[in-house]
């Protein structure tokens, strides 16, 4: 009992070292999930006692919402996982998520179950009914995905505004969940249910998430041109799907567009003067094929990054899952 005591109490103090996405020991009999917390490594490594003390008596509590940086402790060995956020130490008020565009799994999960976990929600039973949204996919829910994809097609807004200007299924194509023969003949209204229970206020309490600009060819915004946008690859102008030419639009992963280049670009590329921003700010010459290879690869990361964060919080996930088919 005075170690789980002194282990809470290192727990609580100011972190001021880099920290890790961790919970907070806030008990050992706590009956529901403790609220998210940042704690430094040494604090996660000095929570050793109350974890095993609490997992006795309620295993589901001691879940990390994201990835642990390297070298961080759970239970007195070394993690080696490669897959980390932003967040530091300071608290809750010093960090705020990256914007959508760089925003990792890791960050943007963390933000949203902070958010939930501030409206007074179980963050784990939110989590858990979002991967229960996508079950028959075998795969945990794209949240990131999902909520990015909304969020460039204008915004959810309102149900009504959101069935009028949205088409769900095509924004489950968009999704690592999405696969050729699914079985989900309801997924308009699951999408709608779940968008407007648990990512619509987090939509309106992040505003700049939204994409309001115009498509660049019918100069029409999302409320008098309905349906999906796409940003170009090389010069980031936005465009209607109907606005691209069909060949223009590649779909390397199932129905998924994977790439599009507008038509200036698309001369550029074949011209080989097609100059992109890298990760680094700074401009290269990019090819068709190179783009392609470099987006396939971020969402392979991205999915894994999902799947790792479903096995830390305990969840289980079988790869060679056999998906229902029509």
């Amino acid at each position: 009992a005075a170690a789980a005591a002194a282990a809470t109490a290192a727990i609580d103090a100011p972190a001021p070292a880099p920290a890790v996405y961790t919970l907070a020991a806030a008990s050992t009999t706590a009956s529901t999930h403790p609220p998210l917390s940042f704690v430094t490594a040494a604090a996660a490594a000095a929570t050793a006692s109350v974890a095993v003390a609490r997992q006795a008596s309620t295993p589901d509590t001691n879940h990390y919402p994201a990835p642990l940086s390297p070298g961080a402790t759970t239970s007195g060995e070394v993690t080696k996982e490669r897959f980390t956020g932003t967040a530091t130490s300071g608290g809750w008020s010093e960090w705020t998520r990256p914007a959508l565009d760089k925003c990792t799994p890791e960050d943007f999960m963390l933000d949203f179950m902070r958010f939930c976990d501030s409206r007074g929600d179980d963050w784990e039973v939110v989590w858990d009914s979002l991967d229960n949204s996508m079950r028959r996919s075998g795969r945990p829910m794209d949240a990131l995905g999902f909520y990015t994809e909304i969020c460039s097609r204008g915004g959810f807004v309102s149900r009504e505004s959101a069935k009028r200007r949205i088409k769900m299924p095509d924004a489950f194509k968009a999704l690592h969940n999405y696969y050729v023969g699914h079985t989900y003949t309801d997924i308009g209204n699951n999408m709608l249910n779940t968008y407007e229970r648990y990512f619509l206020p987090y939509e309106k309490l992040h505003p700049e998430d939204v994409n309001e600009e115009p498509c660049i060819h019918c100069k029409k915004a999302h409320d008098e041109q309905w349906g999906g946008m796409v940003a170009c690859d090389g010069c980031q102008a936005w465009y209607h799907h109907d606005c691209c030419k069909a060949s223009a639009l590649w779909r390397r992963r199932v129905e998924m567009i994977t790439s599009y280049l507008c038509p200036e670009c698309s001369t550029s590329e074949i011209n080989g003067t097609l100059e992109v921003a890298g990760a680094d700010g700074r401009p290269a010459k990019k090819s068709r094929v190179s783009i392609e290879a470099e987006k396939g690869a971020r969402m392979d990361d991205y999915f894994q990054r999902h799947v790792h964060m479903h096995l830390r919080r305990g969840r289980k996930y079988d790869p060679n899952y056999a998906k229902p088919q029509r």
